[in-house]
């Protein structure tokens, strides 16, 4: 994979990484909305369960939209930091006089073509 095709990817992570974000965003609202209406369709008769008062929590899809956008978070960064690794190794090498069998093709056929 060369350094252009992991900054795609890693972009594409990142763009993951902000949807997950507002999916957690999204269900996590959705979870304090239904919870303040019950709290108002009930009144002054306090909802009460087996484990106390109804109160807004974390839903797991926002713990999960949380763990998958950090996850992503890590792989678009990953991804820029290797190809920023891959470009710099690449003028290294081109200013060492190296050529590299990924910019002018297989280093054996070069030889074969000058008599080697």
């Amino acid at each position: 994979m060369d350094a252009k095709m992991l900054k795609i990817v890693g972009v594409g992570c990142l763009v993951l990484c902000v949807v997950m974000l507002f999916v957690a965003w999204e269900r996590y609202n959705t979870n304090a909305q239904n919870v303040r209406a019950m709290k108002q369709i009930t009144g002054n008769f306090p909802m009460q369960t087996p484990f106390g008062e109804i109160q807004p929590v974390t839903p797991a899809a926002t713990k999960y939209a949380l763990f998958f956008a950090g996850i992503f978070l890590i792989g678009g960064v990953g991804c820029f930091i290797y190809a920023n690794k891959m470009k710099i190794v690449a003028s290294e090498d081109r200013s060492a006089g190296k050529v590299s069998s990924g910019e002018t093709g297989d280093v054996k056929s070069v030889e074969r073509r000058d008599g080697g």
